[in-house]
């Protein structure tokens, strides 16, 4: 598994570098203009430092040994999708696996049926019922304020 962080800076970086070396050269002609040539070196630093924190960060991880691991997933098959063989493999490996959902099927008759079924595939994936936990944060949708 890869943490991943997904916006990389390094255009903004480049561009920063640009505008640094010009107003450097244009300070060379214009001594009026060594604020701005300050600034944009100042930009390029944080941008530069910045990069080099993402790099750090991004790494591979094994996820070999147990640990502690909370999925909040706005639905049922949300979870199953994006962090279901995480989770799995967690519980197997003896670590402490919580499951948050954050809102209910809108349709008459489903919410029951799609915790039924969550509650089951985690049973067999060696979960149990306290690890589970269905919220019900989002209004049915007769009851939301088109205005917000």
């Amino acid at each position: 598994m890869k943490l991943r962080i997904d916006f990389r800076p390094s255009i903004v970086v480049m561009l920063l570098a640009l505008a640094a070396v010009l107003s450097w050269a244009a300070t060379c002609l214009v001594w009026i203009l060594l604020p701005f040539a300050l600034f944009y070196s100042l930009l390029l630093a944080l941008g530069v430092v910045a990069l080099a924190r993402i790099a750090r960060l991004e790494r591979w991880m094994d996820w070999n040994e147990p640990g502690r691991l909370l999925i909040l997933a706005p639905h049922e098959d949300d979870c199953v999708i994006s962090a279901g063989g995480l989770g799995l493999r967690n519980a197997r490996l003896g670590g402490a696996t919580r499951i948050v959902y954050l809102a209910r099927d809108e349709n008459p008759g489903l919410p029951a049926r799609r915790e039924a079924e969550a509650r089951a595939a985690w049973r067999i994936a060696g979960l149990g019922e306290a690890d589970l936990v269905f919220l019900d944060l989002m209004p049915p949708l007769e009851r939301r304020d088109p205005a917000r």
